[in-house]
């Protein structure tokens, strides 16, 4: 799992935990609270839509 989504997932509330490795696979599991995985979507969202218009800010000036 990409870190930023770890810590953003941490930041929101819910519980990461490291369930095993294999070779250099981590396996996780994420549990929390119905308002913990809002609030999770809520800020991936919201920094999606900030990669959007970066996105666009940097191509309208090439």
């Amino acid at each position: 799992m990409n870190e930023y989504l770890i810590a953003l997932a941490r930041a929101a509330g819910l519980t990461i935990k490291l369930d095993g490795v294999i070779g250099n696979q981590q396996y996780m599991s994420v549990t929390g609270t119905l308002d913990a995985l809002r609030r999770f979507g809520d800020a991936y969202s919201a920094r999606l839509q900030v990669e959007r218009v970066e996105a666009q800010s940097t191509e309208s000036k090439i």
